[in-house]
Formats: C-alpha cells, sequence, structure tokens
C-alpha cells in the first residue's frame, strides 16, 4: 500500500501552508501461505511515513516515521501473539524522536468471548510524551501501560467490549494527563455495518 497526503496532521481540514508539501507512506505485509502450517495466516508488516514536519508553517523539516509489527499464529488454537514497534524522528519538525514497543496477546476463548492483553513501552525526547513541569533538561520520556480486554459478540454485528488499562510514567514526568499513574475503566458498545 502507498498514500500521499497534504499533511501529517490528523487534524480535519489540516492542509499545507504550500501545495508542494506532501507527506508520503508506504506499507508492505507478508501473509504466511497454507504451506507453513500453524503459521499460517501470520503476517509481518513493515511501514514508513516521510513528509513536511509541520506542513502548515511551511517547515522544510521532514518527520520520518518507521514502523515494523508481526501478528503470529500459534499451535494452540485460537491462540495468536504479536510484537510492533514505532520510531518516529524530527517530530513537529524538531530534532525531537520517540520509539515505542508493543507486545500483544489475543485468545478467542468461546465462538462470542475474545480476551486480549497489551503492554508497552514507549521512550522520546523530553516533552514529547507529556508535560514538562518535572521533566530536567536532559531526561528522556519514559510511559508503561498494560491493558486487558474482553470483547463479546452480544448480537449479530454487534461488539461490547470491556477494559481496563493502567498508564504509568517511569521517568515521573506527571506525563499523563498531570499524573505518573493513570487506570481507566472502558465500556463499549460497537455496532458493525
Amino acid at each position: 500500500m502507498v498514500g500521499i497526503a497534504n499533511s501529517s496532521s490528523s487534524f480535519i481540514n489540516s492542509k499545507a501552508a504550500t501545495q508542494s508539501a506532501k507527506y508520503y507512506m508506504a506499507l508492505v505485509t507478508l501473509t504466511a501461505p497454507e504451506a507453513t502450517g500453524f503459521l499460517k495466516g501470520s503476517t509481518l508488516s513493515l511501514g514508513y511515513q516521510n513528509g513536511a514536519a509541520d506542513a502548515s508553517t511551511g517547515s522544510t523539516t521532514h518527520q520520518v516515521n518507521y514502523y515494523a509489527g508481526f501478528n503470529l499464529a500459534t499451535p494452540v488454537a485460537g491462540l495468536n501473539v504479536g510484537a510492533a514497534f514505532d520510531y518516529a524522528d524530527n517530530i513537529n519538525g524538531a530534532a525531537n524522536r520517540a520509539q515505542a514497543y508493543g507486545l500483544y496477546v489475543s485468545y478467542q476463548a468461546t465462538e462470542k468471548l475474545k480476551l486480549n492483553t497489551r503492554a508497552e513501552w514507549a521512550e522520546g525526547s523530553p516533552g514529547v510524551y507529556g508535560e514538562t513541569a518535572k521533566n530536567v533538561v536532559g531526561d528522556d520520556d519514559q510511559l508503561v501501560a498494560l491493558t486487558l480486554t474482553a470483547d463479546y459478540a452480544l448480537w449479530q454485528n454487534v461488539i461490547t467490549r470491556g477494559e481496563v488499562r493502567w498508564d504509568h510514567d517511569i521517568a515521573g514526568n506527571n506525563g499523563i494527563g498531570g499524573y505518573d499513574n493513570s487506570l481507566t475503566f472502558a465500556l463499549n458498545v460497537i455496532y458493525k455495518f
């Protein structure tokens, strides 16, 4: 897959100060064939993005993003494991960088119940992930998160999901909404069209 956008921004109607500033994206995904036995359907994805770091100001500095991830089927029916790595450089046109690692486990316990867990660790230049009031110059931001999710297909085309997430600022920089710890409980009801 390839793509071209007018900005790296996720804001609606965000566009570059100059029309020539573009953001380029590419993603390659490889899927294990049936001949690989229980690994059949496992995937490896590699992604790359490059473009104006802050196109709205006409900045010529490019932000670069790299992604690598895999989803691995296992010999245990319904059990999948995965990992992901993200790296960004020149964030917002400054000499800022960030990286994140994630590990995932998913288990289809029954036809309707799916259990998921995710552990993440992120590290970046001071201030990239949060508030800098307590941050000592030169200290990198470091965050860790653990998420537990249960999905249940209550009715046809409807998914109900309960989730518990814990976020922790390892560096003690109050990077999670002004706190070093955050505990979130969520309940979603999703209708699929």
